[in-house]
């Protein structure tokens, strides 16, 4: 059997067996998507679905084994009946398994909410399960709702369309923390989360830019990994089928392309960048790795890996040329924000399927070598050269606004930066003594609002 890759959880409902909401539901309605080999998965496979009180332990709270199908990855399943007596109040964790496999990891962390569950790292879905008399919906584009139904937007704002109830319920409070320091203290290098732990690979400072440090979050501990086989710093890195893609960078060799892969503990490599670069940015959207900008060559090129069939290709340029700048995906689009070149506080937004390029309202402080992490559809971008350095302000795609969140308690430039179960974790940097461990909770709140 081929390996299942990865599961994209996109919305759970609970579905009660009346109209009292404070009844304690008897089914959770999940959908999800399941990719193999990078592309979605169809057919029908035998699942077993598992409910747990934590991100890894073993003792599982329910268990079911139930046939799925999926069309284009995409499946719907009922996991219940849940047992009497259930304790709804406590965070949840839902691990999958297909046909006997591995469980696809990380596991999803659900929490309630008075109407539905709500799950990091939601996204997109355009049904919505019967919760007592009212449809709910947890998404951005509940346009196929009928007016009345009861919209879960994740802001307060303006909603066309749409009236605020004044209810809403805090999923999250905002606040930093500090986790165990670096081991070796670095700055411009990469970060990559897999299975759950924090890769801190390479890096422009101590005896080499070689390291390979690997944090876990759950125990708040630090080991290593094999070194990377040719050190450097300023490159990218990308997570394809639980494989890191280490590409381009300072140092040695501008044009690298070198594959670890965490499993077996080894590095191998793939086809060389065709445009040398350093000082760029990376995104994966559909499997394909793009490498954009930099400041070695032809600041505005769009280089596009396939690691299926290891071969590049070239997209639409970048409009506006930069390096030291930052790239996030929200639903199949990269969001180029930031960089050293120009006006420094673009928005360039690039869509693979139509190999176009568009703008987005602009950073309203300028930003160069500073991070972006994706937390429930959200775009926080983290300290950077301009301002004071420890400016956190938050990009939402789907109504093109900026806010902004706590401050870092220490300022930094040239870290790095990964998100692990919702919190982002900042690590490293070029100011102090480069080993910090910043953790952040985003807030997160869920408004409640009538369709027209």
């Amino acid at each position: 059997m081929k390996v299942l890759t990865r599961i994209i959880f996109l919305v759970v409902f609970l579905i009660v067996g009346s109209a009292a909401y404070s009844q304690i539901p008897r089914y959770i309605s999940y959908q999800g998507m399941v990719e193999q080999s990078g592309q979605p998965l169809n057919g029908t496979r035998n699942a077993q679905l598992t409910l747990y009180a934590d991100s890894n332990g073993t003792v599982n709270l329910f268990q079911m084994y139930s046939p799925i199908t999926f069309t284009k990855g995409v499946f719907e399943i009922k996991i219940g009946p849940i047992p009497t007596g259930f304790d709804f109040t406590k965070p949840l964790y839902l691990g999958v398994s297909i046909e006997g496999g591995a469980e696809l990891l990380p596991r999803t962390l659900l929490t309630t909410s008075p109407y539905s569950f709500y799950a990091e790292k939601s996204g997109y879905a355009d049904t919505a399960s019967r919760a007592g008399t009212a449809d709910v919906l947890s998404t951005n584009s509940p346009d196929r709702l009928p007016s009345g139904a009861v919209v879960i937007f994740t802001d307060s704002g303006s909603h066309p369309g749409y009236t605020y109830t004044g209810s809403h319920v805090t999923v999250a409070t905002e606040s930093w923390s500090k986790g165990a320091v670096m081991p070796v203290g670095q700055y411009i290098m990469t970060s990559s989360v897999v299975n759950g732990k924090i890769y801190v690979i390479g890096g422009d400072r101590g005896s080499s830019n070689n390291y390979n440090q690997i944090y876990d979050p759950t125990t708040n501990t630090w080991t290593t990994g094999a070194v990377v086989p040719a050190g450097l710093y300023s490159m990218t890195a990308s997570v394809v089928n639980r494989k890191i893609y280490v590409i381009g960078g300072s140092g040695g060799i501008y044009n690298n392309n070198q594959i670890y892969d965490p499993a077996t503990n080894l590095w191998t490599t793939g086809a060389r960048l065709p445009v040398e670069q350093y000082a760029m940015t990376s995104s994966v959207v559909n499997g394909k790795i793009y490498v954009i900008g930099g400041a070695r060559l032809n600041s505005n090129n769009n280089q596009i890996y396939d690691p299926s069939t290891n071969t590049w290709t070239i997209g639409a340029v970048l409009p506006v040329a930069q390096v030291a700048m930052t790239a996030s995906v929200v639903n199949g689009k990269i969001y180029v924000i930031g960089g050293a070149l120009g006006n420094k506080n673009d928005n360039q937004i690039y869509d693979p399927s139509t190999n176009t390029w568009t703008t987005g309202a602009e950073l309203p402080v300028v930003k160069s070598s500073m991070t972006a992490s994706l937390v429930n559809g959200k775009i926080y971008i983290m300290g950077g050269f301009g301002g004071l350095d420890n400016e956190n302000q938050i990009y939402d795609p789907a109504t093109n606004r900026w806010t902004t969140g706590a401050m870092l308690p220490v300022a930094e430039v040239n870290m790095t930066a990964a998100v692990v179960n919702g919190k982002i974790y900042v690590m490293g940097g070029d100011y102090g003594s480069h080993d910090y461990n910043q953790i952040y909770t985003p807030a997160f709140e869920l408004y409640y609002f009538i369709k027209n």
